[in-house]
């Protein structure tokens, strides 16, 4: 029973459902009566705490977004390689938050209890914050959107993984065209069209006259 709403000063809060638009009566609040809506405030929110207001710095509102169909975690791991790969969105949530399915191993994209994004198996999603990877950054509405490093779990321990990445996959085009000159393989040069083959999670290309294919290893 949590509502955001501007108060009879203009300025957004969350209260009850029973003191919207009745009572200036609120669990946090943002004095700024300039913002239209309330993601578009750069000032900072006020959380009520032991009979006082004090500031709630890391407060942010944001506009969520649709999330991706498909992710693709790419770089090195030291011990959990399997984390790799491609990921495809599910009708599951955890802790409100959406979920993606890794295309061949146990493995699942979600957000822990503290709303950090990680890679754990299926009977741990939404039940217990335990996993193989994760990324200390709260803030990110997806897990593609966090800048931050990501780690994973090594020898009881976490360790930094800096070459890890989580990319959106995008539409593959339908035909590459390769130009050029080759002092070999010649033939390599043309036209490839898109196939319905995956190698390693990508898609593939055949060439239109020859034995040649786009792919990656």
């Amino acid at each position: 029973d949590r509502w955001i709403a501007a108060d009879s000063k203009g300025r957004w809060c969350v209260q009850d459902e029973s003191l919207v638009g009745v009572k200036d009566h609120y669990f946090l609040y943002v004095d700024d009566s300039s913002a239209l809506l309330p993601h578009e405030s750069s000032k900072v929110w006020q959380e009520f705490v032991d009979s006082a207001w004090k500031k709630a710095p890391s407060l942010k509102v944001q506009v969520s977004r649709d999330p991706p169909t498909t992710l693709v975690l790419t770089g090195e791991l030291a011990t959990h390689p399997t984390c790799l790969g491609v990921y495809s969105l599910t009708t599951r949530k955890a802790h409100g938050r959406p979920v993606w399915k890794h295309e061949k191993h146990d493995r699942w994209i979600a957000a822990d209890s503290k709303g950090r994004w990680c890679v754990q198996d299926e009977s741990l999603v939404g039940v217990k914050d335990h996993y193989f990877l994760y990324v200390d950054d709260s803030s990110a509405l997806l897990p593609h959107e966090s800048s931050k490093v990501w780690q994973e779990f090594v020898d009881s321990a976490w360790k930094k993984a800096p070459s890890l990445k989580v990319q959106v996959s995008r539409d593959p085009p339908t035909t590459l065209v390769l130009t050029g000159e080759l002092a070999t393989h010649p033939t390599c040069l043309g036209v490839y069209s898109l196939t319905t083959r995956k190698a390693h999670g990508r898609p593939v290309w055949k060439h239109e006259k020859h034995d040649r294919w786009i792919a990656a290893d």
